[in-house]
């Protein structure tokens, strides 16, 4: 955070606190409105959950109250009944959140900030309470047209669908029920319909035609809205590990506010601001399962969700930490964690959904990148994980679950640590990275699959070595990629056999034709069909699934892999 007068709390709140957020406050500026943000949904929720969190962080700078959350049956909210009006839900969660902020700031009004469809749920929440003012993000003109969206999107998807799954839209992992693209189609943007008229900040990107319709439903609202053209919409929509914070946005955003907090005739001292000590942080899942929202590790720069397991087998079962891949947030691609740690602590085991330093809503270790998949820290990140879960917990037995750079992770960790059970490990493309290759990774220099190429190595080449060999051309090529297999896959074969003798049982899980196959089999083929023969270690294929699980069926073939995995009770 940028001033250490600013407070950043994880909250739970709503109907039996099903919902959970984020409150972000400051204890020495002057109040201005309190802010709520309504994010986006979906797989544009995930892009641009670190901008979501900067913008909170600077309006809570300047004095504004902000509160950012998840809706129902989003992020790490509560579930909903399978045949329940998700738009319903997601507009009860917006009012939730209104009634929570009033409650923290005796405020009697506040102001909204909607992303894509999170502006057109705003706008529609505008209808039925009133408010200071409304931002809209590049709204969604309608829920119909934010469906074909979707639809375009799903249709340029190369994973496979599930026989069994459900009509609805798939859209890059995160599905749209039937049932909710109906509902969506019942709502557009209506600036005539808004309760008493606020001022309302259309933010449109400048990089497609200006959409003269959407601004002409909102022309209705007493006052035209006030329009600006931004650029950087389209770098925060990059995948995660690429997008770029708005910050030209965030300010106009900020100084938008801001005046508009001037302009209002409210009494502001009677405001309070919230304390961090009165914030809910536990929330009841289901019978026996409960989750808590932790801060942990050095200065509590570190953030997680632990689902706490079903007592009757607590005993018997490892604490399991699940590590994301790439620089999403703690729930994962598709936020296929929050499904699968309630599914596992059913069996009885604690489990903890955290994010590596820089990464979601864990701040960077100082000097530490921000949103890198490789990080030099995460073997002291992992060592606070599971202090805090055996000072929770009373666990001793630990198992780590990473996905891609998680997985790395998990492997580098369990290799110096004594405390490891069981290791599953999901597609994991990198075995052994190099300082310089760990910059280039966490900076997007270099893609993933680049790691194993010929011409950076690994380092276990000599610079020597591989200028003999590429003066040589297409044969030295050749030969030099044959003998880093060589090296490599020697390397690596002790490795597991190492961490199997430690008493760690290793599963690869990975999906079909992915490239993590060609990342343990082509340096090391030999080393893992003897492991295996041996028992040593096992490896999984999910047929039809891509790198992260996108299509529902495959997410369930993973989960029954790692609730099989864990009843394992053998240990090497």
């Amino acid at each position: 955070m940028s001033d250490t007068n600013t407070n950043s709390d994880p909250v739970y709140f709503g109907p039996q606190d099903s919902l959970f957020g984020w409150l972000h406050s400051n204890q020495t500026k002057p109040s201005l409105m309190p802010v709520i943000i309504c994010p986006p949904v979906g797989f544009e929720l995930v892009r641009t959950y670190r901008a979501v969190r900067t913008l909170s962080n600077e309006l809570a700078q300047a004095g504004h109250t902000t509160l950012r959350f998840d809706y129902a049956a989003s992020g790490d909210s509560h579930e909903i009944e399978e045949d329940a009006n998700e738009v319903s839900a997601w507009l009860d969660s917006i009012q939730s959140a209104i009634e929570y902020l009033k409650s923290q700031t005796s405020s009697s009004t506040v102001a909204l900030v909607g992303i894509r469809l999170g502006g057109t749920l705003a706008a529609r929440a505008a209808e039925l309470t009133a408010l200071n003012g409304l931002v809209l993000w590049e709204p969604a003109e309608s829920g119909k047209l934010f469906c074909r969206e979707m639809q375009i999107t799903a249709a340029g998807s190369t994973t496979a669908q599930s026989a069994a799954s459900k009509p609805g839209i798939d859209a890059a992992g995160f599905f749209l029920k039937a049932q909710t693209v109906e509902h969506l189609k019942g709502i557009a943007l209506d600036g005539s319909a808004l309760l008493d008229s606020p001022p309302v900040l259309l933010l449109e990107r400048d990089d497609i035609p200006v959409n003269q319709r959407r601004a002409a439903l909102l022309d209705g609202s007493g006052s035209a809205p006030e329009r600006q053209s931004i650029s950087d919409y389209k770098a925060m929509m990059l995948a995660p590990q690429k997008a770029k914070v708005p910050t030209r946005t965030i300010e106009r955003i900020c100084t938008w506010l801001a005046a508009l907090s001037e302009q209002n005739a409210i009494d502001q001292s009677s405001w309070s601001k919230p304390t961090p000590q009165t914030a809910n942080q536990t929330t009841q899942i289901s019978p026996g399962i409960g989750e808590e929202a932790i801060q942990f590790g050095p200065e509590n720069r570190l953030f997680g969700i632990l689902t706490h397991g079903a007592d009757r087998n607590r005993s018997r079962m490892p604490a399991v930490i699940l590590l994301g891949g790439g620089s999403v947030p703690h729930y994962s691609a598709n936020r296929m964690y929050v499904p699968l740690a309630r599914r596992i602590a059913a069996r009885g085991c604690d489990v903890l959904r955290m994010s590596l330093s820089g990464v979601g809503d864990s701040d960077a270790s100082p000097g530490g990148p921000i949103g890198a998949a490789y990080t030099a820290t995460s073997d002291e990140d992992l060592q606070s994980a599971l202090d805090m879960l055996a000072n929770k917990t009373g666990a001793d037995r630990f198992a780590i679950l990473g996905l891609c750079s998680g997985a790395y992770a998990a492997m580098k960790f369990a290799a110096k640590s004594e405390r490891i059970d069981k290791l599953i490990l999901i597609n994991q493309l990198v075995y052994y990275v190099t300082h310089r290759e760990l910059a280039d990774l966490s900076s997007g220099a270099i893609e993933t699959a680049q790691v194993l190429d010929f011409p950076r190595s690994t380092g276990i080449i000599s610079r020597a070595t591989r200028a003999l060999l590429r003066a040589s051309g297409k044969y030295g090529a050749l030969l030099g990629q044959a003998l880093q297999f060589q090296l490599v896959g020697g390397r690596l074969g002790a490795k597991l056999s190492r961490l199997s003798s430690k008493g760690i049982r290793l599963s690869f899980i990975q999906s079909e034709n992915d490239p993590s196959e060609d990342a343990l089999l082509l340096p090391a083929r030999r080393s893992v069909a003897r492991l295996l023969r041996s028992d040593a270690i096992e490896r999984v294929t999910i047929p039809g699934a891509d790198h992260t699980f996108s299509a529902a069926g495959s997410q369930d073939q993973l989960f029954k892999c790692v609730e099989q995995v864990l009843g394992d009770r053998r240990r090497r």
